[in-house]
């Protein structure tokens, strides 16, 4: 008889990936809203000894923000990056970005970048939080969450030069 070894050993991944939000510059005057082009930053990390596929997440921004040229959208976790955008004319409609079927390989972490911009020139003063929900296929966990903000500062609260 020959001797049989035991079955190999298949590592599942068990920990969702960590996820970041960064908007660059997040603080803006009133008077720079037109002009200004914010750059989105999403990182997912994966902390797991194995790849993560079927990575996804998503995003919604403001009626008032949107993504100001997809061409120029960083995709690199791989996946399909769907960027929607307001479906009316008065931009009372959310827009979203959404990543599906996105790749990390194991202990490395992926980076979604874009710009964004304010669609309204006379935004109103106030902080603007927006929050990315994600996740990989196949893990029985909680997705994970992260918050950035975006602040539009009345010239009173601008910072001196």
């Amino acid at each position: 008889s020959l001797p049989t070894s035991p079955p190999p050993t298949v590592e599942v991944p068990t920990t969702q990936p960590e996820v970041g939000l960064a908007f660059a510059p997040a603080e803006i005057g009133v008077n720079q809203v037109a002009d200004a082009s914010i750059k989105m930053t999403i990182v997912l990390t994966n902390t797991n000894d194995e790849p993560l596929g079927g990575v996804t997440f998503t995003i919604d921004l403001a009626p008032t923000l949107r993504v100001a040229d997809d061409e120029t959208a960083d995709k690199g976790c791989g996946g399909d990056l769907t960027i929607e955008r307001p479906s009316d004319q008065l931009h009372t409609d959310t827009s979203s970005v959404t990543l599906k079927s996105g790749t990390i390989m194991k202990r490395d972490r992926c980076v979604v970048s874009m710009r964004v911009q304010f669609i309204h020139s006379d935004q109103p003063a106030g902080s603007y939080t927006f929050t990315v929900r994600a996740s990989a296929i196949g893990i029985d966990a909680e997705q994970r969450t992260s918050d950035a903000t975006i602040a539009i500062m009345a010239p009173s609260d601008l910072p001196p030069r």
